[in-house]
């Protein structure tokens, strides 16, 4: 396949620009999205659909975050990427990290299983009250064990890319990868945790797109296929855990998509209306939760600049949600809502300053660097999830970040790779 097709196949399914695209369809399903039938099954007033304002703040955003991704490519050329590589043992360099991660994720399986009969809840349709207990600052007497979970799933992410790169004995890698990524999903069930689950689907996802998007004998109907079988894998399992948290209908389960999706733009649309208005905006506190979410920096910002607690934050955005007239079941007002909050119209400039962060970290993904490899897949999920929460600076990437630095010394011991010139990810004019 001729260079100039493959590179377009690059961008649209992996790159940043492609992801992005995904994003704006979803808000446009959300804006154009018939009002009578959201209030049905929303039970709440329709504000976005044809709003001019959520459009003007959502198409800002947009243009500020690739106008970032332009500017670093710009700066910072496209450079070389690892094409292939070398270990004398391919199989048990990917398996004793990926073990490693493996069992210490199970630990906090059995951990959670000491404390929570939740196979019990889950099975009684009763995860809320898992989640109750997680809310309440369950996660924080497990200590270091409740960071296993996210480090596991970033090792998956790890392992994944280089096993294309490696070829290692497919039957016994496959059953080494199977059984990490079974303990994940399971301890992600026992926490009844889509935040978890999601990003891990995500990142795997994007990792066999993009290694089936640059190899030699690329198709575009199986790229296709796999992005949108990971789609519909994804929403299923979503709907597993609508499931375990009680939802028994259609109708529930409709309710809970449209309430994780596209209601998250009533609610953006809803504070550009002036409708609604978060207790802690213009704090900043939508713009770094890094600084609440951990425990020392949540003491020292609300000691020196009078921040509220996680807690606190987390319980205020249902009160507000609640003030508007709005479906308390669902509080979240998607990315470029929660930092509209905190910023207003300057809410583009910072959206601008992420898309210099993921374009560098992409370009570390494509140049096959674990920093990038393990940091990317996380931001693909932000950008598929701009109807979500602002995670780019939350807790989550500080946890990640440990990663590089082990896995990346553990590589310099073992790895030996080879570089070729990078392909450029953005399409060229034609």
């Amino acid at each position: 396949m001729p260079r100039l097709h493959r590179n377009v196949i690059t961008q649209h399914a992996a790159s940043p620009y492609g992801l992005a695209t995904i994003s704006l369809g979803i808000f446009l399903a959300a804006w154009l999205f018939p009002p009578a039938l959201y209030t049905e099954y929303a039970t709440e007033p329709d504000l976005m659909y044809l709003d001019p304002q959520s459009m003007y703040l959502f198409l800002a955003c947009l243009a500020a975050f690739c106008s970032g991704l332009l500017t670093y490519r710009v700066i910072f050329p496209p450079q070389l990427r690892i094409s292939s590589v070398a270990v004398s043992r391919p199989l048990e360099f990917l398996a004793v990290p990926l073990l490693v991660a493996t069992f210490a994720c199970l630990g906090y399986l059995v951990i959670i299983g000491r404390e929570i009969d939740f196979w019990g809840l889950l099975l009684s349709q009763q995860g809320n009250a898992i989640k109750a207990a997680t809310h309440s600052g369950g996660d924080n007497t497990d200590g270091v064990w409740v960071h296993t979970l996210l480090w596991l799933t970033g090792t998956l992410w790890w392992a994944a890319f280089r096993a294309r790169q490696l070829r290692p004995s497919r039957t016994a890698f496959r059953v080494v990868f199977t059984f990490g990524l079974v303990v994940d999903m399971l301890t992600c069930s026992a926490k009844v945790s889509r935040g978890a689950l999601m990003p891990l689907v995500i990142g795997l996802a994007c990792i066999y797109i993009y290694h089936g998007a640059t190899s030699e004998n690329v198709r575009s109907l199986r790229i296709a296929l796999l992005g949108a079988g990971s789609g519909i894998a994804l929403v299923l399992l979503f709907l597993l855990f609508s499931f375990f948290r009680g939802a028994n209908s259609t109708r529930s389960f409709v309710i809970t998509l449209l309430g994780y999706s596209i209601a998250s733009y009533n609610r953006m649309a809803a504070i550009l209306a002036g409708v609604m208005h978060y207790q802690y905006a213009g704090r900043g506190v939508y713009l770094f939760p890094v600084l609440v979410e951990n425990t020392s920096l949540s003491n020292f910002m609300a000691g020196h600049f009078g921040w509220p607690t996680y807690f606190l934050i987390w319980q205020s955005e249902f009160l507000s949600v609640h003030a508007a007239g709005l479906n308390k079941a669902f509080i979240w007002s998607g990315v470029f809502g929660y930092v509209y909050s905190d910023l207003g119209w300057f809410a583009p400039l910072y959206i601008f300053f992420t898309g210099l962060v993921v374009a560098w970290f992409w370009s570390l993904f494509q140049r096959g660097q674990t920093l990038g490899i393990v940091i990317y897949p996380w931001l693909a999920y932000w950008i598929l999830f701009w109807s979500g929460s602002n995670v780019i600076l939350d807790f989550h990437v500080i946890e990640l970040a440990v990663l590089p630095l082990s896995i990346g010394f553990y590589e310099f011991l073992f790895f030996r790779p080879a570089k070729v010139a990078v392909q450029d990810w953005v399409a060229p004019v034609s």
